[in-house]
């Protein structure tokens, strides 16, 4: 179980919360907090190294930008960019037009 998923569970006080067993025998959790709220606290309780979804390189997005063949000056949009290494890695490459 990941430090996410370990945290979600240690928020639930009550066995109500849990609504449903997913296939992979995984509480579904009803969230009573808003979902600005909801990961407000998951970047308060977790260092960014620890997010399961945090990539020191971001390989995946990498290999799809390669694919693009783009030039550096086109404009590139990082839907969702969080904590993402992307964007760094993209001014390293020397990309100028980045909205994330």
């Amino acid at each position: 179980m990941d430090e996410a998923t370990k945290f979600l569970f240690s928020q639930i006080e009550d066995e109500k919360d849990i609504k449903e067993v997913r296939p992979n025998n995984q509480p579904r959790i009803t969230m009573n907090i808003s979902m600005k709220e909801h990961w407000n606290e998951i970047y308060e309780a977790l260092d960014i190294e620890e997010l399961p979804w945090q990539e020191e390189i971001p390989e995946p997005s990498i290999k799809l930008l390669s694919k693009c063949h783009i030039n550096k000056d086109e404009l590139i949009l990082d839907v969702g960019a969080g904590a993402s290494s992307f964007v760094d890695y993209l001014i390293n490459q020397g990309f100028s037009n980045i909205l994330a």
